[in-house]
C-alpha cells in the first residue's frame, strides 16, 4: 500500500522552479530579470533540475505568477537600491520570464520528454476585470484590463505575440506620455517567436 501511493506522490508532484527570489549575484552579475542575460542563466538551472530530478517529477511551473514578480520585484529592487529600474524594466521582465519559460518548455520537450515524459507549463497572476454596468464603454474598459495585465505574459506563450491592445496602448503611452522613441513593450524578433511558439506554430 505504501509503496503504491508513493508512486502515486511521484507521479503527482509539481515543481516551481523559481518563485520570487534569485541569488543576489545574479542580480549583480547579469541585471536579473530586466536583462537577456538571465534567461540564459534560468535556463542552466532548469537543465539541472530536469537533471537531477525529472524522474521523480512529472509537472514543472518554471516561474510562478511572471506578471506579478515583475510588479512586486522591480518595486522592490528600486526601493532599496539593489538595482536601478527604469521606465522599460517591468516589460522587460516580463519579457524575459516569457522567454525563459518557452526555452525551459523546449528544453525539455528537446532533451528529456522523450525519457521522463512530464509536462512544462506556466502560472499567472489574474485579477479578472469585471465592467461595472453592461455599457459599452465599461465592457471595453475591462476587456483593455484584462488584455493588458492577464493576456500580456500568457498571449506570446500560445500565439507568439503580445495582444494587439497591449502593443497599442504601451507604445502610445510610452510615445506620448513619457516621451520615449520606443515603446516600453520589446518587440518579439522572429527567433524569439521560433521559440515561443515553434517552427510549426504549435505553442509553447
Amino acid at each position: 500500500m505504501f509503496s503504491h501511493m508513493k508512486s502515486m506522490i511521484l507521479f503527482l508532484a509539481q515543481v516551481t522552479m523559481y518563485h520570487f527570489d534569485h541569488p543576489y549575484s545574479l542580480e549583480k552579475r547579469v541585471g536579473g530579470w530586466s536583462k537577456q542575460g538571465m534567461v540564459d542563466e534560468f535556463v542552466k538551472y532548469a537543465d539541472f533540475l530536469f537533471t537531477t530530478y525529472g524522474k521523480k517529477v512529472k509537472y514543472w511551473n518554471p516561474v510562478n505568477e511572471g506578471n506579478m514578480l515583475c510588479i512586486f520585484l522591480i518595486t522592490r529592487l528600486d526601493t532599496y537600491s539593489v538595482t536601478k529600474t527604469d521606465n522599460s524594466s517591468y516589460y522587460n521582465c516580463i519579457h524575459h520570464t516569457i522567454l525563459a519559460q518557452a526555452r525551459t518548455y523546449r528544453l525539455y520537450k528537446e532533451k528529456y520528454y522523450k525519457e521522463q515524459k512530464g509536462l512544462v507549463g506556466t502560472s499567472v497572476l489574474v485579477w479578472p476585470g469585471t465592467p461595472a454596468t453592461e455599457s459599452y464603454e465599461d465592457l471595453v474598459a475591462a476587456n483593455t484590463f484584462n488584455d493588458v495585465f492577464g493576456a500580456t505574459p500568457v498571449h506570446p506563450l500560445v500565439y507568439g505575440d503580445y495582444p494587439d491592445t497591449a502593443k497599442y496602448l504601451i507604445e502610445k503611452r510610452s510615445k506620448n506620455e513619457m516621451g520615449m522613441t520606443v515603446s516600453r513593450l520589446p518587440k518579439i524578433t522572429d527567433e524569439e517567436r521560433e521559440i515561443l511558439i515553434g517552427k510549426d506554430g504549435e505553442g509553447a
